[in-house]
């Protein structure tokens, strides 16, 4: 039974169940949901007077049944035949109960109770029944026991082929397939093996690449630090590392850039360094010479300008007028290098370290098809006496390299230049007396002294491959004065000979008969034991190379010396696994105790590691070298030793 009630607060009539009396409910009005015991109205006054109870009607007379009716609805195909805009949802409200009803398609959406009000969802409806009393083998309603385990035949189906093969009414028979099938099969097992291995091999070799490694980004405050000021060649040596390995990884022109800037400040590192410099600071700014080989390039590394071109490019003058060029790429390779050479012919470095890095970059430069580029800069490294010698050197190399063509015209030259009365050639022109005899030109008779002679008659011999003739002729002479010019003859001999053995035993020979004399030769370069020293190494003869480092002495020479020799010799064996003890430093770390040999043979033995492994132990062990001094040596070693094996 219902009663009538109101909220005491908003006044909002409702119509409860009568169980809620005096118990408290929650106003519905969303302005109001306060709290209130329900108590019925009178005359629409709160808790007034209880009204009169109501009179229950009376009980409608159920109709009578009508048989057929019932059995027709049981058995009519579809009983749910009413179409859905004409069907009704009868609803029931939540709050007093009142029936009533609202359209289909309400299903799932709100709506309000007619009598109180009340918000409530219209619940979804079951969907009508389908398939009929035919589909169901039964009237609308009728009762059907199933018993567990039985399967009556009204519900019987077609029986699987998986159920008929487990009960062995049929056999299952495979053909056998061809062996071209399985020949395919593993076929293209091998070639997805392949790919995997060959892309691990790939990965492994092209690691410091593949990852992108721009170390280079790391080193900047490492090379402003105040371990690092006081040393400018530490700077230098670590720079020159450094744009080797961008110039080797260039991928942009702001790589390409950054490179040259490394190699400039580099130049700039050891033109601080006051007179006299030593021979060590002399043979890094061959090894900037070197490195700054990497920057050049042609076809689509130039279009894309990742890399600088070998000689200027032709420019006019209307072109100049429009373009405002890079600096770098207006100069080429050519500009970048005549900077390293000047500062050596100015400064005074010996003929024989010029000359030994006029044939060190020759060779370099013949590989990449670009000797005309050291030609061009012989006025730049020579003074004008010095140059017959230089071109000379430098055609015997090119005919060593295999480009006779360049070499010939050279020597045609020569020999014009020579004949009309050039001026005197300081040094005497050995080279050019070897480079006619290598050519058959018949050039004018050049009046020799001995050394040269010696030097002249000994490359001629090497040039046919007869290293025993060269050696006896040699060492051919007594006499103190001659000491320098066979060494000089012995190191280009140990120089072009593939296995120089007996050479560097003469060389050393020479050399302790030089040590027991009570007034040592004071002008033996020393550039001359360097080589025969780097030779020794190259050849798996460490006891002799380490004989030769003893005859140099200027201190920081034979220091970068020794680097040079642990490098030569890891490099004729990549099987061996270089220790630190190898490559030495002090235990004081003052930088007037430190050398630049010191760094370069820690530069050098990480390299040679990083060439074997890409093993990550190794980083973590040379990162923990000095900090600033030799950690950063260490790790840009490792990084340029796995470019060395990715473009082996």
């Amino acid at each position: 039974m219902a009663i009538d009630a109101k909220c005491p607060h908003c006044e909002k009539p409702y119509r409860l169940k009568d169980e809620l009396v005096g118990k408290k409910v929650t106003c519905a009005n969303q302005t109001c949901r306060q709290l209130f015991t329900v108590s019925p109205t009178a005359n629409g006054t709160a808790n007034g007077p209880t009204a009169p109870p109501k009179k229950a009607p009376p009980k409608p007379i159920a109709p009578p049944i009508d048989a057929d009716e019932l059995a027709a609805a049981a058995l009519k195909d579809d009983p749910d035949e009413v179409p859905e805009d004409q069907k009704k949802i009868t609803m029931k409200c939540e709050m007093c109960e009142f029936q009533f009803q609202v359209e289909w398609a309400m299903q799932g959406k709100n709506t309000l109770c007619p009598d109180c009000k009340h918000r409530q969802k219209v619940p979804m409806q079951a969907k009508g029944k389908t398939g009929g009393w035919r589909e169901r083998n039964a009237p609308e309603g009728a009762k059907i026991e199933e018993l567990e385990g039985v399967v009556s035949a009204g519900k019987g189906t077609m029986v699987g082929r998986e159920a008929l093969e487990k009960g062995g009414a049929i056999t299952v028979e495979y053909e056998d397939r061809p062996m071209s099938f399985y020949a395919k099969w593993a076929a293209l097992a091998g070639v997805v093996i392949s790919l995997l291995a060959g892309g691990a091999w790939y990965l492994r070799k092209n690691k410091a690449i593949v990852q992108d490694q721009k170390v280079t980004e790391n080193f900047e405050k490492v090379l402003e630090s105040e371990e690092m000021k006081p040393l400018p060649s530490y700077q230098a040596a670590l720079r020159i590392a450094l744009g080797e390995t961008e110039a080797r990884t260039t991928k942009t022109q702001k790589d390409r850039d950054q490179a040259v800037g490394y190699f400039t400040v580099a130049l700039a590192n050891l033109g601080s360094i006051p007179a006299p410099r030593g021979g060590d600071v002399e043979q890094l700014y061959g090894e900037l010479a070197i490195a700054m080989l990497h920057l050049g390039g042609e076809g689509e590394d130039l279009i894309e300008k990742r890399k600088l071109g070998w000689l200027p490019p032709a420019q006019n003058a209307a072109a100049r007028a429009k373009i405002n060029p890079n600096p770098a790429e207006s100069e080429g390779v050519q500009g970048q290098l005549r900077r390293v050479m000047q500062v050596l012919k100015d400064s005074g470095t010996n003929f024989d370290t010029r000359s030994d890095l006029l044939r060190r970059l020759t060779r370099e430069l013949a590989k990449r098809n670009q000797t005309e580029v050291m030609r061009s800069l012989i006025p730049s490294l020579f003074q004008d006496a010095e140059q017959f010698e230089a071109e000379g050197q430098f055609a015997l190399e090119c005919h060593r390299a295999g480009k006779t063509d360049v070499a010939q015209p050279i020597a045609e030259k020569l020999k014009a230049s020579l004949a009309a009365g050039a001026p005197t050639a300081s040094p005497q022109p050995a080279s050019i007396q070897a480079l006619w005899s290598a050519l058959s030109v018949k050039g004018p008779t050049l009046v020799l002294n001995a050394d040269a002679s010696r030097f002249a008659n000994t490359a001629s011999q090497l040039l046919q491959n007869n290293a025993t003739e060269a050696k006896t002729i040699a060492t051919r002479g007594t006499g103190q004065e001659q000491i320098v010019g066979k060494l000089r003859a012995l190191s280009l001999a140990a120089e072009w000979t593939e296995k120089p053995n007996d050479i560097l035993e003469a060389a050393l020979s020479i050399a302790r008969d030089e040590a027991k004399r009570p007034t040592p030769t004071a002008n033996i370069p020393n550039v001359l034991y360097l080589r025969l020293a780097q030779a020794a190494a190259r050849n798996g003869m460490a006891d002799k190379a380490d004989e030769f480092l003893k005859r140099i002495p200027d201190e920081n020479l034979r220091l970068f010396a020794k680097a040079e020799v642990l490098r030569h010799r890891l490099a004729a064996d990549r099987s061996i696994e270089a220790k630190d003890e190898e490559a030495e430093i002090p235990a004081d770390t003052d930088p007037k105790k430190l050398k630049l040999g010191h760094a370069w043979g820690r530069y050098h033995l990480a390299r040679h590691t990083g060439a074997r492994s890409t093993d990550a132990k190794y980083s973590a062990a040379y990162s923990k070298w000095p900090k600033n001094l030799f950690a950063p040596f260490g790790q840009v070693g490792l990084t340029l030793g796995n470019i060395d094996a990715a473009t082996k």
